[in-house]
């Protein structure tokens, strides 16, 4: 041992203990589990390429629309759907799958035109938080302007955009049922919209959405642009026929499905919930066609099919974001 050594061998060697302040660790605590919230955007296709009065008939649905829709999914918003331009609407959902119900209750309703959404799933900031999204940023906002780009550049329906990239399998179903969509006929969309107005897919959240719809229907069929003529061909399912014939007896026939009851079930039991049985005949009563032609169309249209994948995206949604935070 040198002298060194030894000269300081028995002094004891302090410890350290370095303090952390509180706020400090609890700005570290708030950064790792941020807040996810989901971003809904959604704008009509080619609506400024159309004469005036199309133009003014659109925009006066879309607004008939997001008003009724909000009161359906009001325990749904953070932020209600608001016009964010002369074609567009952006509104904040607290669940995925609010937000995925409520664009596809959007697009049922503005057949024949087309109107595109995209979700974006991720971080909103907002210095009002009692005013609505237009006040707001953030991540969330970023990713559904980019989900909506990806959908009107590529036709798609609707596209989903999370910060993690979990949504890639749900687009490719997206971008499968826009396909579909896109092949139907007026009238087999009508016949998607008569189902859907029959049996319903609701969360415990929503509003029932059956009363919301007619009441834009019957707005919509008295737009000029808009407004159906009354037809003889028995072929034709005009939903106007059917909706007057419903009024007489609605509760006989509307039989809402509550979706959110089966999520934690195998997906099998939830697809169960998407089966046709008994609507085609109520359908054809009540548009005055047979069963057979309503049957026929069901199958053209893909009616169940669709409802299928819509039900396997709500699934998947709710078990990939449901309570989830950002780390």
């Amino acid at each position: 041992m040198c002298v060194g050594d030894h000269m300081f061998s028995d002094i004891e060697k302090p410890k350290i203990k370095l303090r952390v302040r509180s706020d400090i660790t609890s700005n570290v605590l708030k950064q790792k589990t941020k807040k996810v919230s989901y971003t809904f955007a959604a704008d009509i296709k080619n609506s400024r390429y159309g004469d005036s009065s199309r133009w003014a008939d659109l925009t006066a649905l879309l607004e008939k629309t997001r008003l009724s829709l909000n009161e359906v999914f009001e325990k749904s918003l953070e932020k209600e759907v608001v016009f964010s331009g002369g074609d567009s609407i952006q509104g904040v959902f607290n669940r995925a799958e609010s937000a995925f119900l409520y664009g596809r209750l959007l697009q049922k309703l503005f057949y024949p035109e087309n109107i595109k959404v995209g979700i974006g799933i991720g971080e909103v900031f907002s210095y009002f938080e009692e005013k609505n999204s237009n006040y707001s940023t953030g991540q969330a906002f970023i990713l559904a302007q980019g989900a909506l780009s990806q959908a009107k550049a590529n036709d798609i329906d609707v596209q989903i955009w999370s910060y993690d990239d979990k949504t890639e399998e749900i687009n490719i179903l997206l971008e499968m049922i826009s396909v579909i969509r896109a092949n139907q006929t007026d009238y087999q969309k009508e016949l998607d919209l008569m189902t859907e107005i029959l049996f319903p897919f609701e969360t415990l959240q929503m509003n029932i959405s059956t009363f919301k719809i007619i009441e834009v229907i019957k707005f919509k069929n008295n737009l000029p642009t808009f407004k159906i003529e009354p037809t003889t061909d028995s072929n034709e399912t005009r939903i106007d026929r059917f909706i007057n014939n419903l009024e007489e007896d609605r509760s006989s026939y509307i039989k809402p499905i509550f979706v959110n009851s089966f999520t934690n079930t195998r997906l099998s039991e939830l697809i169960n919930q998407a089966n046709i049985y008994g609507i085609q005949s109520d359908i054809a009563l009540l548009t005055g066609s047979t069963k057979q032609n309503i049957s026929k169309m069901f199958n053209k249209a893909k009616i169940e099919q669709l409802r299928k994948y819509d039900l396997v995206i709500f699934k998947k949604l709710g078990e990939m974001f449901n309570d989830y935070t950002i780390f």
